[in-house]
């Protein structure tokens, strides 16, 4: 849990005070319930999502938040304008934060793909950084394409910034900013409508919080 003293560090940026970069994943879909590649196709929250959504809200209603950075697919646009309800910043759409495009694995199971798909998820599986799925974009692609929405991160004059997004873009947007190697940036997960944190000073990144959920559950 974060503390009290930690909050008031992230509420009251000055100085040389770092600029905070707030991720969140939007909040689950029947799809991710469902256990199936999402990528690029537009499914809704569910209720449960949408409860979720509101919850990471609630939460994030305690900072004061400049910028609110989103995906334009649904289900990450909502879970940013519940956010937005408690700010005077609006929720930006970014087409750069749109999900990984998984190709011919949209719709499937993981246990689907490994039948269908056998000979390259395995490949896939021994390189997941570099592999991409039928039609789709690999995680080296995904990283130059959101390369320069980092950038733009970094030079932002904003001192507290929401990136409301997908496992796929904000694992490679933390693995950016954090200097990640490429295997760490593969491993990294963020569960849905789960939140979490790094603070710049002078560019140089501390993860305060990682894929933090007691919201969620009351017991934050």
């Amino acid at each position: 849990m974060i503390g009290k003293k930690a909050r008031n560090d992230l509420r009251h940026p000055s100085g040389d005070a770092p600029k905070n970069i707030f991720f969140v994943r939007h909040g689950e879909t029947m799809w991710n319930r469902q256990g199936r590649y999402q990528g690029r196709s537009d499914i809704p929250l569910s209720s449960k999502g949408a409860i979720q959504a509101a919850k990471a809200a609630q939460w994030l209603s305690h900072y004061p938040l400049d910028m609110i950075y989103c995906s334009p697919l649904r289900r990450a646009f909502r879970t940013a304008s519940a956010i937005a309800k408690f700010h005077p910043a609006k929720a930006v759409k970014v087409p750069a934060l749109v999900e990984r495009d998984y190709g011919e694995w949209e719709g499937l199971t993981l246990k689907e793909v490994k039948k269908y798909h056998q000979e390259i998820y395995n490949r896939y599986a021994q390189s997941r950084f570099s592999i991409r799925p039928p039609s789709g974009e690999s995680l080296k692609d995904l990283t130059e394409r959101i390369r320069p929405f980092a950038n733009k991160l970094l030079k932002s004059k904003a001192s507290n910034i929401a990136v409301v997004s997908h496992n796929g873009p904000l694992r490679v947007l933390k693995g950016i900013l954090c200097r990640h190697a490429e295997e760490q940036i593969a491993e990294d997960s963020f569960d849905t409508a789960s939140i979490s944190i790094i603070s710049l000073t002078n560019n140089l990144p501390e993860l305060k919080l990682f894929n933090y959920t007691a919201h969620l559950t009351g017991r934050c």
